[in-house]
């Protein structure tokens, strides 16, 4: 599987253009909500993004400067990334939007990132391509081991309860889903099962 392109939707779900063995294309649109590992990997992406678009917050710092600004996930986030080229000459694209203060959203596309080349290789080009390759395996976790933050069909399980019984925050936490980015998702309530008492009739006693 040559991963070209991922995007995560407004659902949280991914979209994936692949090319297999034989060369062909496929698009895989996921309908499952990715997992908080994939999530993770995406948001890392963002101090990358903030460079190769030159954002403010990124003006006379170096990548790790800019990693470390810990309001960065809130003002910036990443939706896609685009891979081209070939094994030996890739270039990197990803794309992403800002939240203005006007509360409005700004998409970003990056100028395309090469990973290799003497003269226009990405500065961080070896930070990069170990972010992508996490990003990778992620992807293929989601489409080939059914790596996803609810599985269709496991949400009740022989009277068991649910897989958010004492863990609902585990779909989410430890990581910042930026504000840019945020599509909320209520898991499915069970419905309340009402019980109709059945009502008995009272015979009168002959007297």
């Amino acid at each position: 599987m040559e991963i070209q392109k991922v995007k995560i939707t407004k659902d949280n779900t991914c979209m994936v253009v692949y090319s297999n063995a034989d060369g062909d294309v496929i698009t895989h649109q996921g309908g499952n909500i990715i997992h908080k590992d994939l999530r993770e990997a995406m948001n890392a992406l963002i101090p990358h993004l903030a460079v190769l678009t030159e954002q403010r917050e990124a003006y006379n710092s170096t990548l790790s400067e800019v990693r470390a600004k810990d309001d960065l996930p809130v003002k910036l986030s990443v939706q896609g990334v685009s891979i081209s080229g070939d094994a030996i000459n890739n270039g990197i694209q990803i794309t992403g939007c800002r939240m203005l203060l006007t509360g409005k959203v700004l998409n970003l596309n990056s100028p395309t990132a090469m990973l290799d080349g003497e003269t226009d290789r990405y500065e961080y080009a070896d930070d990069l391509y170990q972010l992508i390759e996490n990003i990778k395996f992620e992807v293929r976790q989601y489409i080939e081991q059914k790596k996803w933050a609810i599985k269709q069909g496991e949400l009740f399980e022989d009277g068991d309860g649910t897989p958010f019984d004492g863990s609902v925050e585990d779909l989410t936490s430890g990581i910042d889903i930026p504000q840019a980015d945020i599509a909320v998702v209520e898991a499915p309530q069970p419905e309340k099962e009402v019980k109709k008492m059945k009502k008995t009739k009272k015979t009168k006693s002959a007297a």
